[in-house]
């Protein structure tokens, strides 16, 4: 459990440099994390770095995982826990 599970933090300035590194930093520790900047294009170049599918999640995707769970072919599944961040350990 890192220090600051189950927190949020909003960081300015976080497109680039000591911004990014906290914003990073609180991420690793547990922390929900929203990052602003004056610069609107590097801030979501900097959110889509950290994804590793490249993108931003769609409605579509998580859409996909209640289909998934609707039907009894998952019906065995019991106490899972589903992300559906692209990849990204949130």
């Amino acid at each position: 459990m890192g220090l600051l599970e189950g927190r949020s933090a909003v960081v300015t300035g976080a497109a680039q440099g000591i911004g990014l590194a906290i914003a990073r930093a609180c991420v690793e520790e547990g922390a929900s994390v929203v990052i602003g900047d004056v610069d609107a294009a590097r801030v979501e170049s900097a959110a889509m770095a950290e994804i590793p599918m490249g993108r931003a999640g769609e409605p579509e995707d998580v859409a996909g995982v209640a289909v998934f769970l609707a039907p009894d072919l998952s019906a065995y599944m019991t106490g899972a826990v589903l992300e559906v961040t692209g990849g990204r350990h949130i």
